[in-house]
């Protein structure tokens, strides 16, 4: 049954995907590695073909967290709850849905088809190749579904995992300055590996693991090119980011 979760969307709590730990992927028996990834394969399946049937051409409002809660009422397999309420004009509500037998645990962001690097990364080379990264949430597809009056939206589904974002550990000293800057240039030379540069912009994109592992969320933030940062530019915006932005004096 969906319910509104006691979940507060606060910076500090946000969604963090790959509940699969693929960083120690060498420790899990391949058998198993391949029975999860299955069985996220038919909930994707399952979840794609419940959106396409509830969501899409008019059937629900696209913009109303309550509608689209209500709507998991149809969808006896999984629990919902919303994780994320839309704080403005085209921000994204996000919601948590959980398996009820496996309890494995999906989050299902919806947002306006208006972002072009959104549009290029969850399809194809790209998506694959940042599904290849284990700094990033891992992206099992993007639905694209359409409102009663015609706008396009995307119905984003990926691994769901609990994190914090990168400015509130850092206020907590979950971690130092240093440990951020080593993290971030870790993430974005994975990024570059893969022909990818990334905008440091937001310090809320970037989450934090138990494990102290930062990890971005917004695929909006990475795009591919064929003339990627070097090393040595890596690290000096990495290191620029923490100094301007999460300073103590600069976290509020």
């Amino acid at each position: 049954m969906s319910q509104v979760s006691s979940f507060t969307a606060t910076p500090d709590h946000f969604h963090l995907p790959k509940e699969i730990d693929v960083s120690h992927k060498t420790t899990i028996k391949a058998v198993n590695l391949e029975g999860e990834i299955a069985k996220a394969d038919d909930h994707f399946v399952q979840l794609e073909k419940f959106v396409l049937e509830n969501w899409d051409c008019g059937s629900i409002n696209l913009v109303s967290e309550t509608d689209l809660l209500k709507s998991f009422d149809r969808l006896c397999d999984f629990n919902c709850t919303i994780l994320k309420y839309a704080r403005w004009t085209k921000d994204s509500i996000i919601l948590k849905v959980v398996h009820k037998t496996s309890q494995r645990a999906y989050a299902i962001k919806v947002h306006e088809n208006s972002f072009k690097t959104c549009r290029r990364n969850y399809h194809g080379s790209n998506r694959l190749a940042l599904n290849r990264c284990t700094h990033l949430s891992n992206v099992y597809g993007a639905v694209r579904i359409a409102s009663a009056k015609g706008k396009f939206y995307f119905a984003v589904i990926y691994d769901f995992v609990v994190g914090s974002t990168l400015d509130q550990a850092l206020l907590r000293k979950d971690l130092t300055n240093q440990q951020a800057i080593e993290g971030l240039i870790d993430l974005s030379l994975e990024l570059k590996r893969e022909g990818f540069n990334i905008f440091l912009k937001d310090r809320t994109d970037f989450l934090v693991t138990v494990t102290k592992e930062i990890v971005i969320t917004d695929w909006d933030k990475m795009f591919r090119t064929h003339n990627t940062n070097s090393v040595e530019t890596v690290e000096s915006k990495c290191k620029k980011f923490v100094k301007f932005m999460f300073d103590e004096e600069n976290i509020t």
